[in-house]
């Protein structure tokens, strides 16, 4: 009978052993039951709530059917949970009337019931807590699994429920919870291991449910420490270090042999004399603390890091413990997997925390937090490279070269003398020829990430060592003749593209090529006859992976070429070039978005001279085709790739006298900057930057200021404005190429526009330019600044006119004064170099302001108190720009005020001053004044 039947039937059924014989059949179906009708389910739940009542003997059959039904997912929740309501109400009132064996069966169900679904039961969180917490502390009953269940529903309770439970509530389960840890650390038996196994878990739940538990962290992580380092005299082949007491007071008591116990008084550990038991329960437990460790470490990196001693001590000492002994030593292979694991996640993203890492020591006894990272880096790396030549597990093997893999992007070998990388990249290439793909592939990303982040070309075209037992096995792939000069990295990567037969391994070695195009034209160049080869073979390979892995190697190889065409032109002619088109143009229309995408961003990098050259046939469709998917592909990234091409092919001069592609590329920005994807609208806004950066060129030139004429017309300008407002307003990471282009079109606007458009849109633009001056990440500012600069420059603009005068001007003189950023300061400064007379300005409080602002700063333009270190090379530009506009501004003031009066004698007096501190300054660097010297009379030298 099905599930339903047997529901129906239960449903009918009034005799309690017919009922009892149904749900022992329901228990008995293989779960989970797929496409079950939810309806059925809670009628049966409902239907069993109503009927079994705690006095009934056919309750905990119910129960067990409860527990099947959720923990094999047979319900599915939409908006109506009351279902859960009613059956914790159910499992609760039930509880206390209920015989021992059935509570077990209760605490059961009401676990899985729990499991996921606290955020639906709010209104016995209170309830919940306070019967479980007080299941969890009692000490009088027969059997602890009651206390263990209370434990795990605890967690379930907690299990993705957030902030719905208060901190206060959160606390009370904690304190519970870590009571459990801290009291069982020295007498552990069969079943309290199973209670602090639980502990552990539940505490793993809490750590990323609520991030106050972790304030505490120090003295949890002790006793995370004494549950992953204790021994018990391990059985296996892996011998482990002895104990070292770490931490011991009276409140930690270390968890060595002696303390362990054969008995609990409540309890019979017969179960316990077998020795494979008790260490199967020790290990869970490891494992547990491992996962508890590993949970801390995810949820907040940088509060585990001034932990890193304790579980990577830098104290050269044999009795240490630490993740890389487990990782060496311990006999059970899921625990060596799990402290790679940890391990893995403490350095992943500590890239910053291990930039000061040295290995230089100084004499003194202290050592220093860099002293301490550069040690621990050599023990990582010295640590997993012994661990790789002593593992036999193919998946531990894995695992490590992985965790190796993250080591490279995240240390720092600058001021670490071993070569590292080179060690690394040398155990690696004896596993290209392991018998294992997945070993094989892991080995090759290794190698690959090395390639990226420590490019070296001798290690790719020198002849490598290989033991003559790993040649064996290379002799049916290698395609070069088997000469020994042959065995190079670059040969042994073609070779294995050409003959293997794994897809994983076929991809990263496609990957590998990549890399290598990415650094190194040269290499690739030589062995082009050989990769073009590949190249066809990997675009029309049946595997996704490897056809994008293939497009990408042509992907790189264009980009560095484009880089740097000059160079190399001679040797990628039109051609070359032509046959790599042919390429793009199918791909482009490919139904994997990644091979759309990549086709765009090859079409950017093909070079302006050679894209004029192109045959038309060939040229429009790489302009038309990425004018389409911008605005109507479904996969933001295609449409984002397109924006970008639009982007680079809007600057390339010879389209930018076309008039059609220029109107479908401002159509293009129009929809593209408002597009529901952000990545799309930081593209469209880099389009649009460069599109308005391409108008200005267009006005300077005048044959091009002709087409301008033709399609640049009032209702065009307003939609651009429109659009550059938007994007100004959007993220930030689309303001500043936004400001860019406002400034542009501002800039070209004729005077007709600007007068009929002074009290609205033109007044949006300068707000929101305004706003981003004064607020906003440097590089905002800088452009909001520009942008002001290409306002000023054009001579329509009613600057000095205008009620917003004032409020443009003095948020370029807070930036002047205020911001930190020197090129920011400069920038502001520029634009103000615009203003020659005092109609600009428009009154005289905003030129004395001006003034103020101008002197004030250069008379404290030493200061450095509140300056980066970086910006110190731009303070001469700053003072230079700074003078001349006060040259400009005092020009100003004199002729619009009275030189009799006191301010002005006072400007005149500070001025003065200056202009003595600088030459003093000047007498003081004796090669500046040399420099100044030759400079101002070198029509005189000339002359001689």
């Amino acid at each position: 009978m099905s599930f339903v039947d047997l529901s129906n039937s239960l449903m009918k059924e009034t005799n309690n052993d017919k009922q009892n014989s149904l749900l022992k059949k329901l228990i008995s179906i293989p779960y989970p039951i797929p496409d079950i009708q939810q309806e059925n389910v809670i009628s049966l739940l409902k239907f069993g709530i109503k009927k079994f009542k705690s006095n009934s003997e056919n309750i905990k059959y119910f129960y067990k059917l409860i527990s099947l039904l959720f923990s094999k997912r047979q319900i599915k929740f939409n908006s109506n949970h009351n279902i859960i309501n009613d059956l914790i109400n159910y499992l609760l009132n039930n509880y206390d009337k209920l015989k021992k064996e059935d509570q077990i069966e209760n605490l059961k169900a009401l676990s899985f019931v729990l499991y996921e679904n606290g955020s639906y039961c709010e209104k016995f969180y209170e309830t919940l807590i306070t019967k479980l917490v007080n299941l969890a502390n009692k000490n009088d009953l027969p059997r602890l699994e009651i206390k263990r269940l209370a434990i795990i529903s605890l967690g379930n309770l907690c299990f993705k429920t957030g902030t719905k439970l208060n901190s206060s509530q959160y606390k009370t389960i904690y304190n519970v919870i870590y009571s459990h840890i801290i009291n069982n650390q020295n007498n552990i038996s069969l079943n309290q291991s199973k209670i602090i196994n639980s502990s552990l878990r539940v505490y793993q739940i809490m750590i990323s449910e609520d991030k106050e538990i972790l304030t505490n962290s120090k003295n949890n992580l002790i006793y995370l420490y004494n549950f992953i380092f204790n021994d018990y005299k391990p059985i296996g082949r892996r011998d482990s270090l002895n104990k070292m007491n770490l931490y011991k007071n009276d409140s930690v008591i270390s968890l060595t042999p002696s303390n362990i116990v054969q008995s609990d008084s409540e309890i019979s550990d017969s179960d316990f004399s077998n020795s494979k038991v008790k260490m199967d329960n020790y290990n869970k437990i490891k494992l547990n603390a491992l996962y508890c460790l590993q949970a801390i470490i995810k949820s907040s990196p940088k509060l585990f890091y001034p932990y890193w001693d304790m579980f990577i001590p830098y104290v050269n000492d044999k009795t240490n413990k630490s993740l890389l002994t487990l990782i060496q030593n311990d006999p059970v292979p899921q625990i060596r997997a799990t402290a790679i694991t940890t391990l893995t996640c403490m350095v992943d993203g500590a890239k910053p925390y291990l930039a000061v890492a040295t290995d230089s020591h100084s004499k003194t006894n202290f050592i220093s937090l860099s002293e301490r990272l550069g040690i621990q880096i050599s023990l990582f790396h010295n640590g997993l490279l012994n661990a790789l030549k002593t593992e036999t597990n193919i998946s531990i093997i894995n695992l490590i070269i992985k965790c190796m893999c993250v080591l490279v992007q995240n240390s720092s070998y600058d001021k670490i003398s071993t070569n590292y990388p080179v060690l690394i990249r040398d155990n690696m290439v004896p596993l290209i020829f392991h018998d294992d793909d997945r070993i094989k592939e892991s080995a090759l990303h290794c190698i690959n990430i090395l390639l990226d982040s420590h490019f070296d070309s001798h290690f790719l075209t020198k002849t490598l060592d290989i033991p003559k037992e790993l040649l064996k096995s290379f002799e049916n792939i290698n395609i070069f003749p088997a000469e020994k000069d042959n065995y190079t990295i670059i040969n042994i990567i073609i070779s294995i593209i050409k003959k293997t037969e794994s897809n994983i391994v076929k991809a990263e070695c496609y990957s590998i090529l990549s890399t290598i195009a990415k650094h190194d034209i040269e290499i690739i160049k030589e062995k082009w006859t050989f990769i073009k080869e590949l190249v066809d073979n990997g675009i029309n390979d049946n595997n996704d992976l490897i056809k994008i892995n293939t497009f990408k190697v042509l992907e790189s190889y264009t980009q560095t070429i484009n880089l740097d065409y000059n160079k190399w032109k001679e040797n990628f002619d039109l051609d070359w070039w032509e046959d790599i088109i042919n390429y793009i143009l199918i791909q482009i229309n490919s139904d994997s978005a990644i091979m759309r995408a990549t086709s765009c961003d090859c079409i950017s990098n093909i070079p302006e001279t050679i894209f004029e050259q192109m045959n038309k046939l060939k040229q429009i469709p790489c302009i038309t085709i990425p004018l389409n998917l911008s605005q109507n592909d479904k996969n933001f990234n295609v449409r984002a790739a397109a924006c970008r091409t639009l982007g680079t092919l809007i600057t390339y001069k010879f389209l930018s006298n076309d008039t059609m592609f220029i109107i479908d590329v401002a159509s293009t920005i129009q929809d593209t900057i408002k597009d529901n994807n952000l990545i799309v609208r930081i593209r469209s806004s880099w389009l649009y930057g460069n599109f308005c950066d391409n108008l200005i060129l267009m006005s300077e030139n005048q044959e091009s200021q002709s087409l301008l004429d033709e399609w640049l017309d009032n209702d065009m300008i307003m939609k651009l404005l429109e659009s550059g407002i938007s994007a100004a307003k959007d993220n930030d990471k689309c303001r500043a190429s936004a400001l860019r282009g406002l400034g542009g079109v501002i800039r070209i606007c004729p005077k007709p526009f600007i007068e009929n458009q002074i009290n609205n849109i033109i007044k949006e633009v300068i707000l929101v330019t305004k706003k981003n001056a004064e607020a906003g990440s440097v590089k905002i500012r800088w452009n909001a600044c520009h942008a002001i600069l290409n306002m000023f420059k054009n001579k329509d603009f009613s600057i000095g006119k205008s009620s917003w005068t004032s409020p443009l001007i003095l948020s370029l003189l807070k930036s002047i004064k205020n911001c930190r950023n020197f090129k920011v300061r400069i920038n502001a400064t520029n634009a103000l170099l615009e203003l020659k007379t005092k109609e600009q300005y428009g009154n005289m409080n905003l030129i004395k302001n001006t003034l103020e602002c101008v002197l004030s700063s250069l008379e404290n333009i030493d200061d450095l108190a509140n300056t980066r270190y970086g910006e110190y090379k731009y303070q001469q530009q700053l003072k230079e720009k700074l003078s001349t506009l006060l040259e400009i501004i005092m020009k100003i003031y004199s002729n619009n005020s009275d030189n009799n009066s006191e301010d002005y004698k006072l400007y005149i007096e500070r001025i003065s001053k200056l202009k003595k501190s600088q030459e003093l300054e000047e007498l003081k660097n004796p090669a500046k004044f040399y420099e100044d010297f030759l400079d101002s009379h070198k029509d005189e030298i000339n002359e001689q």
